[in-house]
């Protein structure tokens, strides 16, 4: 409270105290310019501990259509109770790279797969010029839409030492008719469409059914583009995800049929997003324990994949 006659103050309660005894990654704004010239900003979440002059092992988090200004990025501030703060990346001696990816005008039909590498591949070549990143030690994670993006990243670029996709769609064509699995069973799960519109005018914006034109769905679907990927890739997906389970089963069978190094993990009640504290606490050794072999850390001590 304060006092309108004098600059006294007065504390009435204070919350999440806690946080002063926790440390975390400084910010960074890099400007550059996407590969079709348009300039975008980028922010850097800095390890912790973070020495200037020294290259670091870079994560960088993808979400399409995120643009970013003068303002630091919320998802990773410290006081943001999400199971997704990059500052868990910062803590653990990684660089995290938020690229600016601008996508085209919602309004008509795109091909978002293309427009995927714009942003992102000129921000991790500016973190690699002004001495922050390793370049070789880049890897790549996002979720929902950013799980998307990571699926159609690697399918275009083998810039990435490893990647996790977490609740993200891997075929268009079967993801317009999945059932939400939250109501599958419920009467009138038919008439609860979530996955139609999202995919004819939303994020996707296929702007027809894939019956209308499926060269489109498939063009944009990563899956089908399986076969170019050399990035070893993590998956990570909710059964009760409203991106359903099979997403990531599908795109995990075709790494899997080639031999191609993948991990899949489940999480059995979980939605888009995982709440369970004891899962949050399992996906995170397992993410840091993928990064950590493929990018060369060893801060932390790895567990088991499956």
């Amino acid at each position: 409270m304060s006092d309108l006659t004098s600059s006294h103050t007065t504390t009435v309660v204070e919350t999440n105290t806690f946080l002063r005894e926790i440390a975390q990654g400084d910010f960074l704004r890099i400007e550059y310019r996407s590969l079709n010239n348009q300039p975008l900003n980028a922010w850097i979440v800095l390890p912790v501990g973070y020495q200037q002059g020294r290259r670091y092992p870079m994560i960088t988090w993808v979400y399409s259509g995120t643009i970013y200004g003068q303002q630091t990025p919320r998802s990773a501030a410290l006081n943001v109770a999400s199971s997704l703060n990059l500052q868990l990346l910062a803590s653990h001696g990684y660089a995290a790279l938020l690229p600016s990816m601008p996508i085209a005008d919602a309004a008509g039909a795109s091909d978002p797969m293309a427009e995927l590498p714009n942003g992102v591949l000129p921000a991790v070549d500016k973190a690699i010029e002004i001495g922050i990143a390793d370049a070789t030690r880049l890897g790549l994670i996002g979720q929902s839409y950013g799980g998307y993006s990571t699926y159609g990243l690697v399918t275009q670029t083998n810039r990435f030492k490893a990647a996790v996709a977490l609740a993200g769609i891997s075929n268009l064509i079967s993801h317009y008719g999945d059932f939400d699995p939250r109501t599958r069973y419920d009467l009138n799960a038919h008439e609860r469409m979530f996955h139609p519109p999202t995919s004819e005018s939303g994020q996707m914006r296929m702007g027809v059914p894939p019956w209308k034109d499926p060269e489109q769905y498939i063009r944009n679907s990563p899956i089908f583009f399986v076969d170019r990927v050399a990035t070893p890739v993590m998956i990570v997906q909710g059964d009760m995800d409203y991106v359903t389970l099979q997403q990531g089963e599908q795109f995990f069978t075709g790494l899997y049929r080639q031999n191609k190094r993948a991990s899949f993990v489940r999480y059995l009640g979980e939605g888009h997003v995982l709440q369970g504290p004891a899962n949050i606490r399992d996906m995170w050794q397992r993410v840091f324990a993928w990064f950590d072999e493929f990018l060369k850390v060893s801060n932390e001590k790895s567990v088991p994949q499956r």
